[in-house]
């Protein structure tokens, strides 16, 4: 049976690897980590037992602990509350183990700079790609990322998760979406490459192929006002 972390002892625990405690600062975040699990330790052991019971999550876990900060932070949209935000990772978890095998969700998940490749083509002699990806800067906005990268550097990102919607029906949600700063050259000669077709929409093109793939019919999009 898996154990239950029902005490300020384990929260303090899992605390100490969100935070660098070689800084004396960060004390507090861990106290302030300990005492929102402890005031919602139900939602905490729900969701530690949901990543304990499968071994990529627990891998993950291991590697990323900051998965937890997605419970005990009111992160993705404003106002989300500790019962949506688990069931939100919770969804997300199950929608991606339902349509991908455990070789692309390591890529995914596990081995922090690793991601798994959907597209790829050859541009002035560079590898052009599309991605999924996760990793610790994208968490507030996203339980995994969709990326174009050139030459192995990101060009334009989309955060975003999956969770019923009003309906029931599960749906993707987007959480946010960025493009490098220093890249509007870079932009422009990939119009030009892509006979037209901006890597914004180029990403969001990716994403749509993808969620079809996956049997997804409804996308949604965090708003400037929801936008936490």
């Amino acid at each position: 049976m898996t154990k239950k972390f029902l005490t300020i002892k384990d929260f303090i625990y899992y605390g100490k690897r969100l935070y660098d405690c070689r800084r004396v600062i960060n004390y507090r975040q861990v106290l302030v980590f300990a005492l929102r699990c402890y005031a919602h330790r139900r939602e905490v052991e729900e969701l530690l037992s949901f990543i304990l019971s499968n071994d990529i999550r627990k891998e993950t876990l291991d590697q990323q602990p900051r998965i937890l900060a997605q419970l005990t932070r009111q992160w993705f949209f404003s106002g989300s509350k500790f019962h949506e935000r688990l069931a939100l990772i919770r969804t997300s978890w199950e929608t991606m183990e339902e349509h991908l095998d455990d070789e692309s969700l390591r890529l995914i998940f596990l081995n922090y700079g690793t991601s798994w490749t959907i597209y790829e083509e050859e541009i002035d002699e560079k590898v052009l790609r599309l991605a999924l990806y996760f990793e610790q800067g994208e968490m507030r906005e996203g339980c995994f990322s969709i990326a174009m990268f050139y030459d192995e550097k990101v060009i334009y990102h989309i955060n975003l998760w999956f969770m019923p919607d009003a309906e029931g029906e599960i749906s993707a949600y987007i959480g946010c979406h960025q493009g490098r700063r220093d890249a509007l050259d870079i932009n422009r000669n990939f119009t030009k490459k892509l006979h037209g077709c901006r890597p914004k929409n180029f990403v969001y093109l990716g994403l749509i192929y993808l969620l079809q793939a996956m049997g997804i019919e409804r996308l949604y999009a965090v708003s400037n006002k929801g936008f936490y």
